[in-house]
């Protein structure tokens, strides 16, 4: 853990089995990041809930990655297939990452749609009329549709190829 910050801040960092820094910081209500940003941000945003995250981990990598954040990180198994492994973040929030096991040199819009974010929202069709608002170069072309467990969903792209899903609540259906 890094000394906090003037504020109290708090962060821990480590490095993942594929030798990239991960931080997690814990601001504190007075801190001046908390001010305006993160869970005490305003109107602007469409989701205060970040639901999951997927990452793109080379094949052979799997069980390794997989041993990480099960056993130095305490995250649970919660489903798993052949292409990926959802593991269920400690906590009461029933937060998700995905481990989705890709081959070491994907394309750009295979590794955009598989590395991904799924933001939870209250509702999906008000959150894709205000994408559509903001959106003034008309490049989201998605519409919301409903899934096979009858949630409203609508999958977004940054100027990468990277996939932005928003998911409605249980708590909204």
């Amino acid at each position: 853990m890094r000394p906090p910050g003037g504020d109290g801040t708090r962060a821990v960092q480590l490095m993942t089995p594929q030798g990239r820094n991960m931080e997690f910081t814990d601001y504190l209500p007075l801190s001046l990041q908390a001010e305006g940003r993160g869970k005490f941000s305003d109107a602007p945003r469409i989701s205060n809930h970040l639901l999951r995250a997927g990452i793109v981990v080379n094949r052979t990598d799997v069980e390794r990655t997989l041993a990480f954040y099960r056993d130095k990180l305490g995250f649970a198994v919660a489903d798993r297939d052949e292409t990926r492994v959802e593991l269920r973040v400690p906590g009461s929030r029933g937060d998700f990452l995905e481990l989705v096991a890709g081959d070491p040199y994907p394309s750009r819009e295979q590794f955009g749609n598989s590395q991904h974010a799924t933001l939870e929202v209250s509702d999906v069709r008000k959150a894709y009329r205000t994408v559509q608002a903001r959106d003034t170069a008309h490049q989201q072309k998605a519409k919301p549709e409903l899934d096979a467990t009858k949630a409203w969903h609508l999958n977004l792209y940054d100027p990468d190829g990277s996939r932005i899903e928003l998911v409605e609540s249980k708590a909204s259906r």
